[in-house]
């Protein structure tokens, strides 16, 4: 039986169109492999390359796989062989790839408010923050291994990346707080603002802005190494050299993004040291530690942007427009300056 081809279709020989079955409402990368939910369940686009009219088309077919689950699935994490994604009714699914598997949670053992953030590690383990202030943690059957109140509404969570035993949450527009998700315990609280004692400015970056994308890794000596994203500026923490008070953090390294103060519902994503912000229009990429730093892209997505994600290098992002899955290469335009100023060296020395 011959396989079932997705293969996109461009003039530009750094921009691919493919056409989906079914809308895609959320999107991540898993590898070379791109996975997206819609309103009946997910889609595995698993890459296959081979020869077509130029060299990135012909490296970015993939074949399909569907996964039915019947209902809409409007956030999605990855991580190895697990695909995570919260329904419209608040409960979560998680797919194991291997052997095809799927678990659920159910209202008496989940969130009872929109789930605004979901994670998933290589161990099948998963993390969900919503509306009611809850972080839970899950196994990899989806029965609740903690749960915690937070303070405020949780809009994103992330696990530390390379197996690391830390998690963070976003609360609010600007508080980071990481916690032990192995034992469930709170750690410490980085808040990503300008202001100390409500009025003075701190840093290059302007005015207080909510958090847009945030990640955590792990550093030297097992320290954890926050990268955070917002309208305009981008900055780096590190647990082995905190600094501040009065509700504010004093960032390790920090920077301009440029050309995305002024975008209208850009979608932020964050790769290790890189970054790419998508608006309608436009499209950036950013490598975080390197001065001149920036390519821009444009690009005319006439339906909004619904959802992005960038590839774990860097160079390649992924956005969903309606029926359309567009991938652009950063190696379309030329580069345009960028800057950032901090201690980032200095701090990973002490």
């Amino acid at each position: 039986m011959s396989e079932t081809f997705i293969s996109g279709v461009s003039s530009d020989p750094s921009r691919l169109e493919f056409s989906l079955q079914s809308p895609a409402l959320c999107l991540a990368w898993s590898g070379d492999n791109l996975i997206y939910g819609y309103n009946q369940g997910v889609t595995v686009l698993m890459r296959k390359p081979r020869v077509l009219g130029n060299q990135f088309a012909s490296e970015w077919s993939f074949v399909p796989s569907e996964y039915h689950l019947g209902l809409a699935c409007e956030l999605i994490a990855t991580a190895v062989y697990w695909v995570a994604v919260a329904h419209d009714d608040n409960t979560i699914s998680l797919i194991n790839l291997a052997n095809d598997a799927v678990e659920r949670t159910d209202v008496k053992r989940g969130h009872y408010d929109f789930v605004n953030g979901i994670d998933v590690n290589a161990d099948g383990m998963v993390a969900s923050v919503g509306d009611d202030r809850q972080l839970l943690i899950y196994n990899d059957k989806l029965e609740v291994v903690h749960k915690i109140k937070l303070d405020g509404a949780g809009r994103a969570v992330k696990f530390q990346e390379e197996g690391g035993p830390r998690l963070v949450v976003l609360e609010g527009s600007n508080r980071l707080n990481v916690y032990d998700w192995e034992k469930g315990q709170f750690l410490y609280t980085v808040y990503s603002n300008d202001v100390v004692g409500g009025s003075k400015k701190i840093g290059c970056c302007g005015p207080p802005a909510a958090v847009k994308a945030v990640s955590l890794t792990v550093g030297p000596n097992n320290s954890d190494l926050l990268t955070v994203l917002g309208s305009g500026w981008w900055r780096k923490y590190s647990s082995a050299n905190l600094q501040g008070g009065g509700g504010h953090t004093v960032p390790n390294l920090q920077g301009e993004l440029y050309g995305s103060r002024q975008l209208r519902n850009a979608v932020f994503c964050i790769g290790h040291d890189d970054a790419a912000v998508v608006s309608d229009k436009k499209t950036f990429f950013y490598s975080l530690l390197r001065e001149e730093s920036v390519k821009e892209v444009e690009y005319d997505f006439v339906s909004g942007v619904e959802a992005a994600a960038v590839r774990e290098r860097g160079e390649i992002v992924a956005v969903a427009d309606g029926r359309r899955l567009v991938l652009l290469h950063s190696g379309s335009n030329g580069l345009v300056r960028g800057t950032w100023k901090g201690s980032w060296e200095k701090t990973l020395e002490e």
